[in-house]
């Protein structure tokens, strides 16, 4: 922004109308605004800020102390500024409230705040908040910012000097319209938030899924399985992986489903004996009843037979029972018949009776491997878990061995930091022996090096000869020659005490380097430590930590063992598990081998005639 004309009326120390030219100074460089105290400086920047904003460019000077004292009631306090921007030029103008005198009869009446905004094409903003806006549209700063870097006032450059780095940053913002930059960074810098959050969020549902993949030790992926739980197989070939155990599941499933099918069809054949079992009862209760057509048969051949001889000892009556006896007769062959199937039916019911003995002891057996079969498979069933519960149990182990190593590990360097302590203790006593002992040879020679120069003056005097000029005054004439002192050192004692000094010194930088280093390498050891105590323990590192490292080991060792325990014990688990599903198929065969042993004698019982009727032959009664 550079002002071109400002024109001020009754506005500060100015009672009239003023009107400032800048263009007369120039279009380049500064324009600096110089004069006595009092003279009216500060006022310019007033009246340019207020014009701009309705604010004056100090802290202590308020809009409506703007008014001139000196000015005329009749004459307005306004302000008018004509500037340009980018090569295009814009008029502000503002009037502050104030008292002004009535333009009809005495007295004053309020005249109130009022603002107005030109473009340079002719548009016109007239409300106040309005033209606020317009100014900081145009220029792009607030009224803070405009005195900051546009025009400093008499104090304030110290302000923008001492303004903080945020502030100076928002002022360049707003200098070089660098806000959608800054925003364009923030909104990447959301955006960037919000995708890293997402990023994780999956990844942590990744992990879950991955943690859950279940595979059995004997599988040849179990070993890469471990490696993507423990995050050491990248994710596309951890995809790979799960789509190979799925594509291997699915084959599993396949086979399952066959052996499904299969075991439906053996229950299918198992009902379809049950039926016949069913008919062999059925034969059985035909049998019975038979056998009971056959008694009551007897007792009918034995009442015959007892008949026909009361009616042959009825010898009167014999000619009148000729045609009975005649039929009974003709009946006879049908009683030989009974008397035939009498001996088959005594047969079959040997064989029906050995046949159902059989197949009785035979289901016994078959109930006693059925439930041996039952059992095996719940004890199997119990057992599936059995590797990766050893598994678990293993990586358990793992990670508490990992544990005991780190608190090892800091526990090793707790004491390394007290070694180092003591070094450092010891680095800083010599130090300060050096140090003292260079303070002395410093002080020795100091004291004897003065003492030597001082002694000059007599080993000068011992080279005078009279009416030869001194080498310092020139005089010929020595009255007062000076007396070298018997205790001043030589040159050769000096140089020595100078190298022993020397030597001291180094010694002293050197004595300090070492205590330096030790130092700095003790601060890092106790950063390190307490960092790790920090992640290990949760608690602050102290002089009792080495204590609860080694609680914590005792517990971590008596858990170790617990886990030992339970890694044999699955460990016997699956060699039950492959025992049982060994010995399982052999119990299994055995039993179907049984079962069509017991369908072939029921077939065989269920194969003999029922020869037994129910009729019994005819008798003749009188």
């Amino acid at each position: 922004m550079r002002p071109i004309r400002l024109k001020i009326s009754a506005f500060g120390p100015y009672a009239g109308v003023t009107e400032f030219d800048f263009t007369k100074l120039g279009t380049g460089g500064l324009y600096l605004i110089t004069g006595d105290t009092g003279a009216g400086k500060t006022t310019v920047f007033d009246a340019i800020t207020y014009a701009l904003y309705g604010q004056t460019s100090g802290s202590n000077r308020d809009a409506s102390m703007l008014r001139s004292k000196y000015a005329n009631e009749s004459t307005p306090t306004e302000v008018e500024l004509l500037f340009s921007y980018y090569g295009k030029e814009y008029t502000v103008k503002r009037n502050p409230e104030y008292d002004r005198a009535n333009k009809r009869g005495d007295g004053t009446t309020k005249q109130i705040a009022a603002a107005e905004f030109i473009y340079p094409d002719g548009r016109v903003v007239t409300k106040i908040k309005d033209v606020d806006n317009a100014v900081k549209s145009v220029i792009g700063i607030d009224k803070d910012q405009f005195c900051q870097i546009a025009m400093i006032a008499q104090g304030d450059f110290l302000k923008l000097l001492l303004a903080s780095t945020k502030e100076r940053m928002e002022i360049f913002r707003h200098i070089f319209k660098t806000e959608l930059f800054s925003d364009l960074q923030e909104r990447l810098k959301r955006e960037s938030g919000t995708l890293h959050a997402e990023c994780e969020s999956i990844r942590s549902s990744i992990t879950q899924y991955i943690d859950g993949i279940v595979c059995d030790v004997d599988n040849v992926d179990y070993i890469e399985v471990e490696k993507a739980k423990n995050g050491d197989v990248s994710i596309e070939d951890t995809v790979t992986l799960i789509e190979k155990l799925i594509s291997d599941d699915e084959k599993s499933e396949k086979e399952a489903v066959k052996h499904r099918e299969a075991f439906q069809k053996e229950l299918d054949e198992v009902k379809a004996r049950i039926a016949k079992a069913n008919d062999i009862a059925s034969a059985k209760k035909d049998l019975e009843e038979n056998e009971k057509n056959y008694v009551e048969l007897s007792v009918i051949i034995e009442s015959v037979a007892k008949k026909c001889d009361e009616e042959k000892a009825k010898q009167p009556e014999a000619e009148k029972h000729t045609e009975t006896a005649a039929k009974l007769k003709a009946s006879l062959p049908e009683y030989d018949e009974a008397d035939s199937k009498q001996v088959i039916i005594y047969k079959n019911r040997i064989v029906i009776d050995d046949g159902k003995k059989k197949i009785e002891q035979s289901e016994q057996i078959v109930q006693k491997l059925t439930d041996e079969i039952a059992a095996l498979a719940d004890e199997e069933k119990s057992l599936q878990k059995a590797g990766e519960n050893k598994v678990k149990a293993e990586a358990e182990k793992q990670t508490l061995s990992e544990k005991v190593s780190k608190l090892t590990s800091l526990r090793d360097s707790i004491a390394s930091l007290k070694t180092s302590r003591s070094n450092y203790d010891a680095a800083i006593k010599l130090y300060e022996e050096k140090s003292r002992i260079a303070s002395e040879l410093d002080a020795d020679f100091k004291l004897k090096n003065k003492a030597y120069l001082d002694s000059q003056a007599g080993i000068l005097a011992d080279t005078l000869k009279s009416g030869v000029p001194c080498p310092v005054c020139g005089s010929t004439e020595h009255p007062n020659v000076a007396v070298k002192p018997d205790t001043a050192p030589t040159k050769e004692e000096l140089d020595r005490l100078q190298d022993k000094l020397t030597a001291a010194n180094n010694e002293v930088n050197n004595a300090r380097e070492v205590a330096g280093s030790l130092k700095g390498s003790l601060d890092e050891k106790e950063k390190s430590i307490s960092a790790e105590t920090k992640a290990l323990l949760n608690i602050p590192f102290a002089d009792d930590t080495t204590q609860v490292i080694n609680d914590n080991l005792v517990i971590f060792e008596e858990k170790t063992a617990m886990v030992d325990k339970q890694i044999l014990a699955e460990k016997k688990n699956i060699a039950r598990k492959a025992e049982i599903e060994k010995t399982l198929p052999q119990k299994e065969s055995e039993l179907e081998e049984l079962r069509k042993k017991i369908t072939d004698t029921k077939e065989e019982v269920n194969a003999k005639p029922n020869l037994l009727k129910k009729e019994s032959p005819n008798c003749v009664k009188n």
